[in-house]
């Protein structure tokens, strides 16, 4: 595991955004927290990917109305292969990084405030669990909402998708809740941009 987060690390330290500043002001570079982003993130996979751990409530919820991924479809998942834990593995990650990524972009920083810095990751990461499942998309206007859920599309699909693929569901029929599990790592991902921004 610790193979992929040196590549994740990698590939957000030169790629992500070295391609975001190519379009917007560099001085937002500071402001994303690459260092401290990656170790939320990979902290929350790791936890969601855990397949054997009893029940399926997770980090940040009180109830199991998004149940965790790894608990949902325990059976399935404890019969991957390594190769296909490292794939479940990226495109979990790559949601919550592109859903952060482009709510940073959207969302308005409060004037002078500077939020949660890059060396600070173990306290953006105790503020972001609680406020993953309880965070409300009505805090975005419709056109945020709209343009996340855009762009964040096939990052969705592609696990729903794998889902269908590697035969994870429980009830083959009960496509909406799986898709709710996925859209629930979108959702996580424009929460850790409004902590990040918050000095609450």
């Amino acid at each position: 595991m610790d193979s992929i987060i040196s590549e994740l690390e990698e590939y957000l330290e030169r790629n992500t955004f070295e391609l975001i500043l190519d379009h917007y002001n560099t001085s937002l570079k500071d402001n994303l927290s690459p260092s401290a982003v990656v170790y939320c993130i990979k902290n929350f996979v790791d936890a969601e990917m855990d397949c054997w751990a009893d029940g399926t409530r997770g980090l940040g919820r009180m109830t199991e109305y998004f149940p965790r991924l790894g608990g949902y479809f325990r059976k399935g998942m404890q019969r991957f292969s390594a190769e296909e834990t490292k794939n479940l593995y990226e495109k979990l990650f790559f949601l919550i990084l592109r859903s952060y990524l482009i709510t940073m972009l959207l969302i308005k920083n409060k004037e002078g405030a500077t939020g949660i810095s890059n060396e600070d990751a173990t306290l953006l990461y105790k503020k972001w669990i609680p406020k993953i499942y309880s965070f409300s998309l009505d805090t975005l206007n419709a056109g945020t909402e709209e343009l996340i859920m855009d762009i964040t599309a096939n990052s969705v699909n592609d696990i729903f998708n794998f889902i269908k693929k590697n035969d994870l569901h429980k009830n083959p029929l009960n496509d909406e809740k799986s898709l709710l599990i996925v859209q629930g790592y979108m959702i996580a991902g424009i929460a850790l941009a409004f902590v990040k921004q918050s000095r609450n």
